[in-house]
Formats: structure tokens, C-alpha cells, sequence
């Protein structure tokens, strides 16, 4: 049996360092750095995952009003 995307748009609750780093227009530096302050980073083995909802959140709460 073979997993199948869903289809749409349906948000990741994680995305790697690699995905990541294209999602949020953000360097892999600078990203790792905010992933580990906001508790968004994740590393199992060699694979970096950041969560999204955390992260996307952290990042708006900088948005000015």
C-alpha cells in the first residue's frame, strides 16, 4: 500500500530545513536560529524538521500593527 498526498492546498505540520528555508524566505542560519528560540526545531538523526504552525506563528507575532 502506497501513501498518497492529498491534494490541494493542505499545509505540512512539518517541513525540512530544506523546505523550510523556501517557505519562509529565510537563510538556513538565521532559520535554524529562530526554529530553536521558538521551540519550532526538530532534529532526528541527520534530518532537521522545522513545525510549521510554531514557527509560522513566532514569525507573525514579529508583524507590525
Amino acid at each position: 500500500m502506497s501513501a498518497k498526498r492529498p491534494r490541494g492546498k493542505v499545509t505540512p505540520e512539518y517541513l525540512r530545513l530544506s523546505e523550510a528555508m523556501i517557505v519562509f524566505s529565510i537563510g538556513e542560519n538565521k532559520l535554524i536560529e529562530l526554529a530553536k528560540e521558538c521551540g519550532a526545531y526538530h532534529k532526528l538523526d541527520r534530518m532537521v524538521l522545522i513545525k510549521y504552525s510554531v514557527m509560522n506563528e513566532f514569525i507573525e507575532s514579529f508583524q507590525e500593527k
